[in-house]
C-alpha cells in the first residue's frame, strides 16, 4: 500500500507524467423529507482518468 501511495504521488509531482492526468474529488449529498421522515445521504467522490489526445480537436477521457 506504501509503493502505491508512492507511486501515485511521484506521478502526480512530476510536470511530465501529470500532463494528460484529470484527478477530482466531489461531496454529495440526497436528502428527502416524506411523510414525517427525514433520510440523508452523504458521500465523498473521487476520480482520476487520463486524456487520449486523438486528434487535435478530440480527445477521450
Amino acid at each position: 500500500m506504501k509503493k502505491t501511495l508512492l507511486a501515485c504521488l511521484l506521478a502526480v509531482a512530476s510536470t511530465s507524467a501529470s500532463a494528460d492526468w484529470n484527478v477530482g474529488l466531489s461531496y454529495i449529498n440526497l436528502s428527502d423529507d416524506d411523510g414525517g421522515m427525514d433520510i440523508s445521504l452523504g458521500g465523498l467522490v473521487s476520480h482520476a482518468s487520463y486524456d487520449y489526445a486523438i486528434s487535435d480537436r478530440f480527445s477521450l477521457l
